[in-house]
């Protein structure tokens, strides 16, 4: 179920499924929008980068532990968290880089082509 939901949120971010309050950055002009969405960005590659860090640190900690019921170790279970928080920054990056005449827009073009 980790490697589920944790992989899932890169798959989530590419399809643009993530939850986003963003009615007030669709009536900005291009260049602030652009400006927002770089701000909003580096805010969620720094907490990303905090996330495989800390998740470097339990990737190593499993290695010292074993499970209780699947008796397996833990760092294959805690490899999840650095596997997939780096997969997310790729994602947040190519979003970026992808929307970046439009930046804003894609949720409506992505219910669009779901009609479709």
């Amino acid at each position: 179920q980790a490697w589920m939901g944790l992989a899932g949120s890169g798959i989530a971010m590419r399809r643009g499924t993530i939850f986003a309050i963003d009615a007030l950055p669709q009536t900005l002009p291009l260049i602030p929008a652009r400006i927002l969405k770089l701000v909003i960005a580096a805010a969620n590659l720094g907490f990303l980068c905090v996330m495989v860090y800390g998740g470097y640190l339990l990737f190593q900690s499993g290695f010292l532990q074993t499970s209780p019921t699947m008796l397996i170790p833990m760092w294959i279970i805690y490899a999840v968290v650095p596997i997939s928080m780096a997969y997310f920054m790729v994602e947040v990056i190519l979003q970026v880089i992808e929307h970046w005449d439009n930046p804003f827009q894609h949720q409506v073009q992505v219910e669009a082509e779901d009609v479709a």
